[in-house]
């Protein structure tokens, strides 16, 4: 009996680790899936929310970004960005851009003036964006060799925290308040494992300002979902 029971515990701690490294050896292929269906995205609907503050007093806030963007094709897209801006007495200014992109035409408002026509949508695309899909791409690429797999067969967490400049560089392209250097990073990629689709990012920075070298801290929260 006694052996038995031991034969059941060794099957067992051997099943555990085999399955600890099926998840291991798989990660890359994931991460390589994931990153060739965000590549071959054609439309898609993105809201992103980007929040700055003081970390001392969190209810100092410095800067807030809030994008809804609807995506077809660069000739047919439409969107709405608020950005909402406190200076050092928490007097705020907002400012608001909305963009209708139709058979080639572009159309854009914004705060209170009047539609008017444009040209060119290129920019106002990477405005609503924020953060566009190529630097989604080099966030997950970044993540899958330095970051950790967890999940279930359905849902996996791509997670990764520590300091990183290559991670602060990028975060520095879409806020309005950079870091120096040092800044420390907790970021999660959430993907669906059976489409292989990213369908959630959760990006929290602690650091110093470049600005005024006070402390700060960023939450910058993007939700995809394919159309």
């Amino acid at each position: 009996m006694r052996k038995f029971i031991t034969f059941i515990f060794i099957a067992s701690v051997l099943l555990l680790i085999g399955s600890h490294v099926e998840a291991s050896e798989s990660s890359t292929d994931l991460g390589l899936a994931v990153g060739q269906t965000l590549n071959e995205t054609e439309s898609y609907k993105q809201t992103t929310v980007i929040q700055q503050f003081e970390t001392a007093a969190p209810d100092t806030t410095r800067d807030t970004v809030m994008a809804n963007l609807s995506y077809a094709s660069i000739e047919d897209f439409s969107g709405k960005i608020i950005e909402k801006t406190n200076d050092a007495s928490q007097k705020q200014a907002e400012s608001i851009l909305q963009v209708e992109t139709e058979n080639q035409q572009t159309a854009y408002k914004q705060d209170d003036q009047d539609w008017r026509q444009s040209l060119t949508n290129d920019s106002f695309l990477g405005q609503l964006q924020v953060l566009s899909l190529d630097q989604i791409s080099d966030l997950l690429t970044f993540l899958d060799a330095t970051g950790e797999w967890k999940g279930s067969l359905t849902d996996q967490t791509l997670t990764f925290q520590g300091a990183d400049e290559n991670l602060t560089n990028l975060l520095n392209q879409v806020v309005s308040d950079p870091y120096n250097a040092g800044a420390n990073h907790a970021v999660s990629i959430t993907v669906d494992r059976q489409s292989k689709t990213i369908t959630a990012i959760d990006w929290q920075v602690t650091g110093t300002s470049r600005i005024d070298n006070q402390a700060i801290t960023t939450d910058l929260s993007v939700k995809l979902t394919s159309k």
